[in-house]
């Protein structure tokens, strides 16, 4: 029988080249570089950081204090609560009320934030109640003792 023109690799040899780190097949590409959209405009993007203002130490030391989040949560606030009366009585203005839904919109998502953050905290509790009975019931304490001082206090809700 003749001798084929070619030679298949020797599976045993390839496998000690494989494990010696001598050859290892890619299996995928070191580096990809494709673009998603080509030549798609999104929008302007408007990069708001300390770098951008006319005094960046400043607005660096604020952004440590008070992200942008917070400073706009603030005064999307202190906006809703003068509008409240307006909204109230039906004068408002396109504007107003278009405020007045984004300000609706953030609420949910912060009630939907709070309650996820409330679970961890019943998650955590009960771990802990489990793994560490001592700083559980230090913990539970805690929680207690700040929670009466609120309804001493008379804490208004939020």
């Amino acid at each position: 029988m003749p001798t084929p023109s070619f030679q298949l690799p020797d599976p045993m040899a390839t496998l000690r080249n494989m494990l010696n780190g001598v050859y290892w097949p890619a299996l995928a590409p070191e580096s990809l570089t494709q673009p998603i959209l080509p030549n798609a405009n999104l929008g302007t993007i408007l990069n708001v950081t300390y770098q951008n203002s006319s005094a960046p130490g400043t607005e660096q030391a604020i952004l440590d204090k008070h992200s942008y989040g917070r400073q706009l949560g603030r005064l999307l606030d202190v906006v809703e609560e003068m509008i409240g009366p307006r909204l109230a009585d039906g004068s408002a203005s396109d504007a107003m009320n278009a405020l007045d839904a984004l300000y609706q919109e953030v609420q949910v998502i912060k009630d939907k934030s709070a309650a996820e953050r409330c679970a961890g905290i019943a998650a955590d509790l009960s771990l802990l109640r489990k793994s560490n009975r001592p700083e559980y019931d230090r913990t539970l304490d805690g929680l207690r003792k700040l929670l009466d001082d609120r309804a001493n206090a008379g804490a208004r809700e939020p």
